[in-house]
């Protein structure tokens, strides 16, 4: 290890990592641990009904907010005292301001989002229901910004637990207790953001005050405004796919899909874990002049990390889908697991490989690289709903996350080249992919499996540094 990398910067990167990242990821973790109950109250076409409405809402809501978080984040240290406070309260008055007419908009044209969406204006009740999210998210996610930026890790710590315990427990009571349904989720979802914002409100009173300036909010839009496209790009690439399912298939495919993905979402916990930890990180070691060696080896050992776990994940997806879901129904969404684990896990590998426009302040090329990726994915999702169903639109979402990655290595390595291990990370891509593949034509005990595993890990303990050199040469 360089000297660089003293006892308190793996410290603080450690504790960036466990408090700010995993907290806020096991806030979008919720739905996750609710499957149990989900899975055994709610049709599979119900599910998939909730997945969509999810869908519809958490698109609207980037619109909101509009990247502004990047812009409270970027001159947050800039200013101080008063000046500070007038310009978080900029950001925060903008973003309520575009949200509440979001909201209200949305509320008036529910019922035609309900008939496009459902062939019914049954949902639209719901629809208006949801849209409360949207304001309730965005303010939300601009007071966690101001107590991460306040250094309060116990504060952040608290508030997203009591998140997550009061939309968990309030979800239950709503659902199990006074059989509301699919509304039951929503408001389930809304009290616990709600009462969380109440608390924001009050516990950081002295951080903001209740005024605009035109000047600030003209400074933020210049720098937020730019990365959007790519901000939308990255929401559509993700979520795209649930509309096409319901031009060409059903609800049904969307519940059994969004089954598949919540369990393959362990990756997208560990991307925000990780994003959380990774930027700091990544500045404070560029001050090294050792910077590129440091990101060529964290590259490494992620492309390891990254492609062992999705193999494990879809080794025993079966199984563990079988322990949490007692609904035969959806049984069959392990055969998607393993796939859209690999399709999660290529955005970790992105934010490390990302790196050249964000030193250099292109950013731009970030956008370039969603827009690239999300017309491939509309291509490719076209296609797959012509040829096949469910699984080739799974296969779809891999190949377009290989182009957006492709493209992010292009414009990274011109900007400021690294020299990442290309041929590691191919070798490893393919090795999981094979396995993957392997498995949907394997049948074993759960016993088996265990032995298997523990048989490979010492094979490759006692192996690493042979098989590891022959990856890692170039």
């Amino acid at each position: 290890m360089p000297n660089r990398f003293s006892v308190s910067i793996r410290s603080n990167l450690i504790k960036s990592f466990l408090i700010y990242g995993l907290a806020s990821a096991c806030s979008k973790f919720i739905s996750v641990l609710l499957l149990p109950i989900y899975t055994t109250i709610f049709s599979v076409e119900e599910y998939g009904e909730i997945d969509l409405i999810q869908s519809v809402i958490l698109i609207i809501t980037i619109f909101g907010i509009l990247q502004l978080e990047t812009s409270l984040q970027r001159y947050y240290y800039e200013f101080e005292g008063k000046e500070r406070k007038k310009m978080i309260s900029t950001i925060l008055w903008s973003v309520t301001l575009l949200s509440a007419l979001l909201v209200v908009v949305f509320c008036l044209f529910a019922g035609w989002i309900s008939v496009l969406l459902f062939r019914t204006d049954h949902f639209r009740d719901l629809l208006i229901l949801s849209s409360f999210l949207i304001l309730f998210t965005n303010m939300t996610t601009i007071f966690f910004i101001i107590i991460r930026y306040m250094k309060k890790p116990v504060l952040f710590a608290v508030l997203t637990l009591t998140q997550i315990f009061i939309s968990i427990g309030s979800t239950l009571i709503l659902v199990l207790v006074f059989d509301k349904g699919i509304s039951g989720v929503f408001m389930g979802q809304i009290t616990g953001f709600g009462i969380v914002l109440l608390l924001q409100l009050f516990l950081l009173k002295n951080e903001y005050s209740w005024q605009i300036n035109k000047p600030i909010l003209k400074s933020a839009f210049s720098f937020a405004i730019p990365q959007f496209p790519a901000r939308l790009g990255s929401v559509c690439n993700s979520y795209v796919n649930r509309f096409f399912m319901l031009g060409y298939l059903s609800t049904f495919a969307i519940g059994i899909y969004s089954v598949s993905l919540k369990f393959a979402s362990i990756m997208t916990l560990i991307d925000s874990a990780f994003v959380m930890a990774w930027y700091p990180f990544m500045y404070d070691s560029l001050k090294s002049p050792q910077h590129k060696e440091l990101f060529r080896k964290i590259f490494k050992y992620a492309c390891l990390a990254v492609f062992s776990l999705v193999v494990i994940i879809s080794f025993f997806a079966d199984d563990v889908l079988r322990l949490f879901i007692k609904n035969q129904d959806y049984y069959e969404a392990s055969k998607y697991i393993g796939w859209l684990t690999l399709y999660q896990s290529l955005f970790i590998l992105k934010e490390i490989i990302d790196i050249g426009p964000i030193i250099t302040k292109k950013t731009v090329y970030v956008t370039y690289s969603y827009l690239i990726a999300s017309g491939f994915n509309l291509v490719f999702l076209y296609l797959s709903m012509q040829v096949g169903g469910l699984p080739e639109m799974v296969s779809a979402m891999v190949l377009t996350n290989i182009i957006l990655l492709s493209s992010a290595w292009y414009f990274s390595h011109r900007l400021y080249p690294v020299n990442y291990n290309v041929r590691l990370f191919i070798v490893s891509f393919l090795i999981c992919c094979a396995l993957l593949t392997a498995f949907h034509y394997i049948e074993l005990l759960l016993l088996q499996k265990i032995i298997i595993l523990l048989v490979l890990l010492t094979f490759g303990w006692f192996t690493r540094k042979r098989w590891w050199q022959a990856l890692s040469s170039n």
